[in-house]
């Protein structure tokens, strides 16, 4: 394996664990709420909403207190939250 084909392969390497993820800058609108306690509301309910589908029913149907269900919840919490913002009616 020549230096230059060990280079390709380590960025195309890279670059599919990167995209792999997906990005967190892909924030979706909740919705035009009258204040921002409504809104934050909102957006607790859609998060908790997403989180619980990327995790799958299999996990999502366990008990809380399951030790993977609440590691692969965390995980997935963090990674769903980034992508929920409010949107100030007044825009």
């Amino acid at each position: 394996m020549t230096r230059s084909s060990l280079a390709v392969g380590l960025v195309a390497g890279w670059l599919l664990v990167y995209n792999a993820g997906g990005r967190n800058d892909e924030w979706r609108e909740v919705s035009d709420f009258g204040t921002e306690s409504q809104c934050d509301y909102g957006r607790t309910a859609e998060v908790e909403r997403a989180t619980l589908q990327r995790i799958g029913t299999a996990l999502a149907s366990q008990p809380v207190e399951n030790p993977m269900r609440q590691d692969a919840y965390r995980r997935a919490y963090e990674h769903v939250r980034g992508q929920y913002r409010c949107v100030r009616a007044d825009r």
